[in-house]
């Protein structure tokens, strides 16, 4: 057999394989059945989580701390990206009246085919997780299971090991449990990835954690229409992180806005972009609810490390509730240094003196608890992926804590910092605003 035919039979045999997946895609049937637990209903025309005989959509967030809050401002979900902690995030999600999205991880891209290709792993795999479904399906909290997060489902026939170890747990967690669906997170819109995800697995609904993409969700939902029309639920969505939709400086370093304005952006961006009234959306889970280090320890963070809150909180709960909460929030607008122009990027000398003025949106000096640090940028990757440890604050550098403005002595090493400053008051709420500088060795000339 020549070349050219060889191919020719290839092509032959991936279309034969699509167009089979594509037929028995179109018989897939989402119908439930009612005496569950929970399930997926679609009433004239519209899809809803039914939760205990009652409709249910989900409105909440993303994370595993902070259930009690949660709750009180209005939340009624919570989503994990794995089974760590989950015993004591069940318990509290009980006390609290909380459903739980339960992740379940597996191997994700990079190793697919590593770990999928060794049928030894796929079927330790599968016992794991059905000792697992069996611990945990009868409680309460649990609203469904979310098996896999941002994966990508790819199409060539060399993953078939992979989608039938997917298939396979999709299938233990139907016969053991019944009473939960099962979804899958993808990242953004991806059609690609929804035809996959359709075809060749047996999920239930799917999940799309979405940021910057959220601008066009509403247009791609309606442009797949086509093809597609099963409910979905937004597994994250929030402000916009370190990348394109923000401005940098000269060295790269992102711009992070105050927490005052993070509370506005995502208020505004779920009024204008959250598909709330599409038939087929079952909810939406906020990013990021807690105290993370990503690129750096304030970006997503709604909560600080001591547990207070800050004004993002107070946005989630009027977007749950319809209702502003009573209590205000300290309201920091940005870091001036003093006798420097506002608008430029701010590089000086090593080993130099700076006055850093905390500026406030309203007159707030009252009685705040005050927090200057200066940090190394998160300034190094490893395959794109910023570390999760917050890098340790420079000390000795903080010369006069205090605001409206603190003497700060800039670091003796070249490179990339930032200033940070947090204010909190007496009711458990703080604001935060940071500053990226650049630090010289040589002696810089203004």
């Amino acid at each position: 057999m020549d070349s050219f035919t060889l191919i020719m039979k290839k092509i032959a045999q991936n279309w034969l394989v699509f167009f089979v997946i594509l037929i028995l895609g179109f018989q897939t049937d989402l119908s439930v059945q009612t005496e569950k637990k929970v399930f997926i209903k679609k009433e004239n025309g519209k899809y809803s989580f039914y939760r205990n005989g009652s409709p249910f959509i989900v409105k909440g967030v993303a994370g595993y701390t902070h259930i009690k809050e949660l709750s009180e401002s209005g939340g009624n979900t919570i989503r994990t990206w794995d089974t760590m902690h989950l015993d004591q995030i069940l318990e509290q999600a009980n006390l609290y009246h909380v459903a739980v999205v339960v992740g379940l991880f597996i191997p994700d891209n990079k190793n697919m085919q590593y770990f999928y290709n060794d049928e030894a792993n796929t079927k330790h795999q599968l016992e794991v997780f059905t000792a697992f479904i069996r611990k945990y399906k009868n409680n309460p909290a649990i609203l469904c299971w979310c098996l896999g997060n941002e994966l990508t489902f790819p199409f060539k026939l060399k993953y078939n090991s992979f989608y039938s170890a997917f298939s396979n747990i999709v299938d233990m967690i139907h016969r053991e449990d019944p009473d939960h669906p099962v979804t899958t997170t993808m990242v953004n819109f991806q059609k690609k990835n929804i035809f996959n995800i359709l075809y060749r697995t047996k999920i239930d609904f799917i999940s799309i954690n979405t940021f910057g993409g959220l601008r066009f969700i509403k247009e791609d939902l309606a442009s797949f229409e086509w093809l597609w029309k099963g409910p979905f639920m937004i597994t994250e969505w929030g402000i916009d992180g370190p990348w394109g939709f923000n401005a940098q400086t000269r060295w790269g370093a992102y711009l992070e806005s105050n927490s005052t304005k993070k509370a506005n952006d995502y208020l505004q961006l779920y009024k204008q972009y959250v598909p709330v009234n599409n038939p087929r959306y079952l909810g939406s889970l906020a990013f990021y609810w807690g105290y993370k280090q990503e690129y750096t320890h304030t970006w997503f963070s709604i909560f600080n490390n001591e547990g207070a809150s800050s004004a993002p909180m107070s946005a989630l709960a009027y977007i749950w509730t319809g209702r502003k909460p009573a209590d205000s929030f300290p309201a920091l607008s940005h870091i001036q240094i003093k006798d420097w122009p506002k608008e430029t990027d701010y590089i000086f000398n090593a080993d130099s003196s700076i006055t850093a003025v905390a500026v406030f949106d309203s007159h707030q000096l009252g009685n705040l608890k005050i927090k200057w640090e200066i940090l190394p940028e998160d300034w190094f990757t490893v395959n794109t992926i910023h570390s999760l440890r917050k890098p340790d604050p420079l000390s000795n550098l903080i010369i006069n804590d205090s605001i409206p403005e603190t003497r700060i002595k800039t670091p003796s090493t070249e490179g990339p910092y930032r200033i940070f400053l947090e204010v909190s008051d007496q009711k458990g709420h703080f604001a935060s605003c940071n500053l990226p500088i650049y630090i010289i060795s040589k002696s810089l000339k203004r």
